[in-house]
């Protein structure tokens, strides 16, 4: 009976988001791993790490992969995006982006109020974007600030948006009667 093995690599310890490959190459030991075991993308080199960053936590005991891992220059933003999902920047006050209560990685919808065609009096709600991932949220308001914030305390909110999103977020600001809909 003869069974084939592969040299992979595992890690002795948790690695976590933001580790450089340079440092991850001591927390890895060799393990034999039968060649049905190996997962898509797993190391067979600590070498294979060099310049890389983590992009993804890999857990103790778990094989290493490079698919958890990309290039310097993609960490941050750029490491979150994929396909079609592009950044886009909003600004607004305190209240209408929720600075102090939003946190990075939170999801949020857009709900619009639209009035019904040809009636003055009557509107209805929508919400017309779900599940809208916020890359950075805007920071809280000073200490002290008043609740209600001034028109002029501009914040911002970056959030990772779909073709399809940003055209329909791009519709919701440019009306009239869009009310702020953070949810």
């Amino acid at each position: 009976f003869f069974r084939c093995v592969s040299e992979q690599w595992d890690t002795k310890k948790d690695i976590s988001e933001g580790m450089s490959g340079s440092d991850v190459t001591g927390l890895l030991e060799s393990q034999d791993v039968s060649r049905k075991s190996v997962v898509p993308g797993a190391i067979s080199s600590a070498d294979q790490l060099a310049g890389l960053v983590a992009t993804q936590p890999t857990m103790q005991g778990e094989q290493v992969t490079t698919r958890r891992f990309s290039p310097r220059t993609h960490v941050g933003v750029r490491a979150q995006l994929s396909g079609t999902l592009r950044a886009v920047s909003l600004e607004g006050d305190s209240n209408q982006l929720l600075a102090g209560t939003l946190k990075d990685g939170d999801a949020v919808d857009f709900v619009a109020a639209l009035k019904k065609p040809g009636d003055q009096d009557i509107y209805f709600s929508r919400v017309l974007v779900r599940d809208v991932k916020v890359l950075k949220a805007p920071d809280a308001p000073p200490a002290g600030s008043k609740l209600t914030g001034s028109a002029n305390s501009n914040f911002s909110v970056m959030l990772a948006l779909s073709d399809s999103q940003a055209q329909k977020v791009q519709y919701l600001l440019s009306a009239s009667y869009f009310l702020s809909g953070w949810t």
